[in-house]
């Protein structure tokens, strides 16, 4: 099993922050110690889907910080979806 951790601080509200995170998972699930993305677990790439997939539905915005981890502590804590954290 492979983990990466990325530290320090990081504004994962931040398009660019996110795409970047994303290209950085992308990187090493295409390294030769991952059999197949379809291992893979990235809770932003999931949270972000997530909150995509149902933005009619949930009605929330994530633009900014403060709303991304208020909305990520809500989602978090009021889903089943809350198994993959």
């Amino acid at each position: 099993m492979l983990q990466v951790v990325i530290s320090g601080e990081l504004n994962y509200s931040d398009p660019m922050i996110q795409a970047q995170v994303e290209n950085l998972t992308q990187t090493f699930e295409n390294t030769t110690y991952i059999s197949s993305p379809l291992y893979t677990e990235s809770w932003l790439r999931s949270f972000v889907g997530y909150i995509h997939r149902n933005q009619e539905y949930l009605n929330v915005s994530i633009d900014t910080e403060e709303s991304f981890i208020k909305i990520l502590k809500e989602v978090r804590h009021n889903s089943g979806y809350s198994s993959i954290w």
